[in-house]
């Protein structure tokens, strides 16, 4: 759509933030660019702030399994140990 700049009078495009002839500042097609820009930083914001969660969890993953699989490990030679004095124990009664 064709506006009239309000400085020159010549048509310009409604979304255009200036007058291409004078200069002269448009506040619809200003507004309008700037709430475009404006939707596209917080676009980029939100994307920048989930990332970093997500990094951060499969980090955090890592060192959890290894601890996981470590006590795992303990409780099960732990357990065969008694078992075996259990057993020593048994046979000399």
């Amino acid at each position: 759509m064709m506006i009239y700049c309000e400085n020159c009078h010549a048509p310009i495009v409604e979304d255009s933030a200036k007058c291409p002839y004078c200069g002269a500042l448009n506040a619809v097609g200003g507004e309008k660019q700037y709430m475009e820009q404006l939707y596209d930083i917080k676009k980029d914001v939100e994307e920048l702030s989930v990332s970093p969660v997500r990094e951060y969890r499969r980090e955090i993953g890592k060192p959890g399994c290894v601890i996981r699989v470590t006590v795992l490990v303990t409780a099960v030679l732990t357990a065969c140990v008694g078992l075996l004095f259990f057993w020593h124990k048994m046979d000399g009664s």
